[in-house]
C-alpha cells in the first residue's frame, strides 16, 4: 500500500513538471570550460538508464565518471553531457517537441511496458522520458502519459519485455544492423540476476546473446546488449555471432507485397537463472534452446519471420502457474515445453483452455494426450508391437520386481506387453525377484536361445541390485537385456542391450560435422557429448515446426501427419493423431542393440 502512495505521489509531481533530457531543469558545472548537468542517482536507475534519460549514450557517462565502472549508487552525482538540440538526429528532436502532447493510459492488471508502447505504436524510450516515474515499475491503475505522434497510433498484439521478435514486414528487403554490446566478465559468486539488474537488460536478452548464460562461471565474458530498448530482435543477436559463418549465407529476401506472417514461438524451460548455485541439469535444455536458435536462425535466413517468447520455468509448477498468466501466450503458434512430468498438467489446461497448440519435447508420460487435441508428443515411449515382433525368436523373462507402484509406467508397458504377447500366441516366463533374496535368474533362463530380459518397472534405481547376478549369467546364457531409453546414460554394464528410442541409432557423420562447426562458431563452445544430444533436438523439432508453420499456418495440425519438407539429423518425425478428440505422437521410432566387442 505505501509503495502504490508513493508511486501516486511521484506520478502527481510529474503531471506539474516535465522532467525530459535536453530541458534545463538540472544543475549545472562547468569543467574545463565545458557545461555539464549535475545529475543525482535516484533509486532503481542504472547508467543505462540516465543515458536514455539525457539522450546520451552510456560510454559517454562512463567517461566523465569513471568511478561508475563498478555500478552507480543511489545519491551519488554524475556529470551528464549536455546535447545541444543542433546536434539532436530528427528523432531526438522529435521526442522533444511531442511532449506536450500527450494522451492518458491507465495500466492495466500484468501490463508491461512494451505492450503499452506496441499498443500506441511508439517507443518504450518516449513513453520513459515522459514518465519518469517507471524507474520503479509499473503499477496497476497507475495513469501515464503517452505521446502522440503524427499518425493515428495503430494497436498491434501485445507482448511482454522478455519478447526477442524477428524483423517485421518492410516495403524493401531488411537490412538487420548489428547490435552494439559491451562486455562484462563475470565476477566469484555473481549471479546472471544481478548483472542483468546492475546493466537494467532483462535476463533474456543477454540469454540470447550469450545462451550458455544459465551455467555461469567466473571469469567468463558476456555480452550485455548496449542499446535504446531492452527488447532485442533474436535474430539480430544470433546475427552477432554468425557474422563468420559462410556455410549458409543470407539469401536475397523478396519484398512482400502483403503484410507477411511471423510464426510465434514459446519455450518453457528450467534455465534456472535466479538460482546463485549452479545446476549441471541446466546444460542439456541451454543445450536444447541452442539448438533452437540455430534453426531460428536458419529460418530467418530463408526469409521466415519469428517472434520468440522464453520463460524460466525453474522446477515448480508455482512457476508455471505464474508464467501461464501472460497475455501473450494466448497468441502463439507454438508453445515448446514444459520439461518436467509435474508441469505437464498445467501447461496442457492452459493450451486446451486457450486452443495454443503446444509440444512436449521431454517427457513420455502425457496423459492428457488423449483428451486434449492441442498437445503434440514427441517422445512416446517404447512400442509394444516393436518388442513383440522382435522377440518371435526370443524367450521373452519378465522380471517382477517387488513393491513396484501400479502406475509405474515400466509396469503399465510391461503389462501391455504380456498381454499382447498372449494375443500373439506367444508364451513368456516371469521370475519374481526379493529385495532379500538372491535372484535366481537360472531357474528361468534357456540355453540355446536369446533370452530377454524386461523388468516390471522404468525406475531404474529399482533394479540396480538386481543387475549384478545378472551380469553373472551373461557368461553362461544368451541373454539381451531391455532398457528404458531413460536409463541410456546409466553405466549399465550389460553385454548385450536393446532399447526403442525416438532417436536414430547411427547419425549421418557428414551432418552431425556440419552442425557441430556451426554451434562452435554461433557459440563459441564444443557440443556437449550426451546421448541423445539435447542441441539437435532442439534443432530437429525447432525446424520441423517452423516449416511447418510457414507452410500451412494456423491449419497445420490438419497436414501435419502428411508433412515430410523437414528431415532432421538426428530424429526423423511423423506425427499421428491418436483419436478423433486428441493430441498428436510422434510415431518414428527406432528400434537399436548395442553389444559389448
Amino acid at each position: 500500500m505505501r509503495k502504490q502512495i508513493i508511486t501516486i505521489v511521484i506520478s502527481f509531481l510529474i503531471l506539474l513538471s516535465l522532467t525530459i533530457y535536453g530541458q534545463s531543469t538540472y544543475p549545472t558545472k562547468k569543467v574545463n570550460g565545458t557545461e555539464y548537468y549535475v545529475y543525482t542517482v535516484q533509486p532503481s536507475e542504472g547508467v543505462f538508464a540516465i543515458a536514455r534519460k539525457f539522450g546520451t549514450s552510456a560510454t559517454e557517462i562512463n567517461k566523465l565518471n569513471p568511478q561508475v565502472s563498478q555500478g552507480v549508487k543511489i545519491g551519488q552525482e554524475l556529470l551528464i553531457p549536455i546535447v545541444p538540440k543542433s546536434q539532436m538526429s530528427k528523432a531526438e528532436l522529435s521526442k522533444v517537441s511531442t511532449t506536450a502532447n500527450y494522451t492518458e493510459h491507465k495500466v492495466e492488471k500484468q501490463q508491461t511496458l512494451f505492450a503499452i508502447s506496441k499498443k500506441y505504436n511508439v517507443s518504450i524510450d518516449e513513453i520513459k522520458k515522459l514518465n519518469p516515474q517507471l524507474v520503479n515499475g509499473l503499477t496497476e491503475g497507475t495513469v501515464i502519459r503517452i505521446p502522440t505522434t503524427n499518425t493515428t497510433p495503430t494497436p498491434v498484439a501485445s507482448a511482454t519485455n522478455t519478447v526477442a521478435s524477428a524483423p517485421k514486414p518492410v516495403s524493401e528487403p531488411a537490412v538487420v544492423k548489428q547490435p552494439t554490446y559491451i562486455i562484462h566478465k563475470v565476477q566469484p559468486k555473481e549471479t546472471l540476476y544481478a548483472i542483468c539488474k546492475r546493466y537494467e537488460v532483462s535476463i533474456n536478452d543477454v540469454l540470447l546473446l550469450n545462451p550458455n548464460a544459465a551455467n555461469l562461471t567466473a571469469g567468463t565474458d558476456l555480452k550485455i546488449p548496449n542499446s535504446t530498448s531492452n527488447t532485442v530482435q533474436v535474430v539480430k543477436k544470433v546475427e552477432v555471432d554468425t557474422q563468420k559463418i559462410k556455410l549458409s549465407p543470407t539469401p536475397a529476401v523478396t519484398p512482400p507485397k502483403e503484410k507477411k506472417k511471423i510464426i510465434r514461438l514459446g519455450f518453457l524451460l528450467p534455465f534456472m537463472l535466479n538460482q546463485e548455485k549452479k545446476d549441471i541439469g541446466t546444460e542439456r535444455f541451454v543445450d536444447f534452446y541452442s539448438g533452437a536458435l540455430m534453426a531460428i536462425n536458419e529460418a530467418k535466413q530463408r526469409g521466415i519471420s519469428i517472434e520468440v517468447y522464453v520463460y524460466d520455468t525453474e522446477k515448480t509448477e508455482d512457476k508455471v502457474i505464474e508464467i501461464l498468466k501472460n497475455s501473450e501466450l494466448k497468441k502463439l503458434d507454438l508453445l515448446i515445453g514444459p520439461a518436467f512430468s509435474s508441469q505437464i498438467p498445467l501447461v496442457g489446461k492452459f493450451a486446451k483452455e486457450h486452443k495454443v497448440n503446444t509440444l512436449i519435447p521431454f517427457s513420455s508420460k502425457v496423459p492428457e494426450i488423449n483428451t486434449n487435441p492441442y498437445l503434440f508428443q514427441f517422445n512416446p515411449g517404447a512400442d509394444v508391437d516393436m518388442i513383440v515382433n522382435q522377440s518371435k525368436n526370443m524367450h521373452v523373462i519378465f522380471a517382477q520386481v517387488p513393491g513396484v507402484n501400479e502406475t509405474d509406467a515400466g509396469k503399465v508397458w510391461a503389462e501391455e506387453l504380456q498381454k499382447a504377447l498372449t494375443k500373439n500366441n506367444k508364451t513368456y516366463s516371469t521370475i519374481e525377484l526379493s529385495a532379500s533374496d538372491y535372484a535366481n535368474y537360472g531357474t528361468v533362463l534357456k540355453k540355446g536361445e536369446k533370452n530377454l530380459i524386461i523388468f516390471n518397472t522404468d525406475k531404474y534405481s529399482s533394479i540396480t541390485g538386481f543387475l549384478s547376478p545378472l551380469r553373472l549369467r551373461a557368461s553362461e546364457y544368451d541373454i539381451v537385456f531391455y532398457e528404458h531409453y531413460a536409463w541410456r546414460n546409466q553405466d549399465i554394464k550389460m553385454p548385450h542391450t536393446m532399447f526403442i528410442s525416438p532417436f536414430i541409432s547411427k547419425l549421418d557423420a557428414d551432418a552431425v560435422e556440419k552442425f557441430n562447426a556451426q554451434f562452435k562458431e554461433l557459440f563459441n563452445h564444443e557440443v556437449h557429448k550426451s546421448s541423445p544430444r539435447y542441441d539437435l533436438l532442439g534443432y530437429d523439432l525447432s525446424n520441423y515446426f517452423i516449416l511447418l508453420l510457414n507452410k500451412y499456418d494456423t491449419k497445420f495440425s490438419d497436414e501435419i501427419s502428411n508433412f515430410k519438407e523437414a528431415a532432421g539429423i538426428q530424429s526423423q518425425l511423423h506425427f499421428e493423431r491418436i483419436n478423433s478428440t486428441g493430441g498428436f505422437v510422434n510415431d518414428q521410432l527406432y528400434l537399436g542393440e548395442e553389444k559389448l566387442q
